[in-house]
């Protein structure tokens, strides 16, 4: 799981209770799963174990099936407190996990917009640029999670990324600089890769100039 929020969800029941009980409120493993979950936020789910991921075999007692998660650069509301790990089954606890609330804002698509200075809100989302690896080598950097619609750029951001609005969409491939404007300088960046033959998702697509990705 990439690059998913996953927020206000509630275990349905289990072995007959009523009510929000039961495991893993925002994700379940089980089964033998081996599942890695990066770039996340698990925020303000509810279950009676593990509120927002439980690490589980499955519900047969006679016949149990550990299952493996690793978790890494996500924001999980309370941290590995959070997290129930059955027997026999593991946990890897990554590098980069955060517990600190995400700031969402509502914008143009939806209510899960980070929070972020230079889109004109007060306070700054501590999932901003706090990611794994690179927008570009992740496939999030035509994606956004601003408010103003630029595109994530450098380290990827923490959770959800929106598709831009139907009026900021008309710009999304020719905005070369990701500045909101198309002008002489996007022209200039595809000049400036005119005739390359080495575009691919490992350069960006030649910094977006191969805005045909062939």
């Amino acid at each position: 799981f990439a690059n998913c929020t996953i927020v206000s969800n509630a275990a349905p029941g289990t072995f007959g209770l009523l009510g929000n009980k039961g495991y893993g409120g925002g994700l379940y493993c089980g089964y033998y799963s081996d599942s890695t979950i990066v770039d996340s936020i698990l925020w303000n789910n509810y279950a009676i174990s593990g509120p927002e991921i439980y690490v589980g075999t499955g519900f047969e007692y006679d016949w149990p099936w550990p299952a493996k998660l690793t978790v890494l650069h996500c924001d999980i509301m309370h941290g590995r407190s959070e997290v129930q790990v059955d027997y026999r089954c593991r946990l890897i606890w990554g590098d980069g996990n955060i517990l600190s609330d995400p700031e969402f804002v509502g914008g143009p698509l939806g209510r899960y917009y980070l929070s972020q200075l230079q889109a004109g809100q007060s306070v700054q989302s501590p999932c901003v640029d706090a990611g794994s690896d690179l927008a570009s080598n992740v496939g999030m950097n035509t994606y956004t999670t601003r408010t103003d619609e630029l595109f994530d750029k450098g380290i990827v951001d923490i959770g959800y990324h929106y598709q831009l609005s139907e009026k900021a969409e008309p710009c999304k491939l020719c905005d070369l600089l990701y500045d909101g404007f198309i002008d002489f300088r996007d022209f200039a960046a595809l000049a400036l890769r005119w005739l390359n033959q080495d575009c691919s998702q490992t350069n960006a697509w030649c910094a977006g100039s191969d805005f045909t990705f062939d």
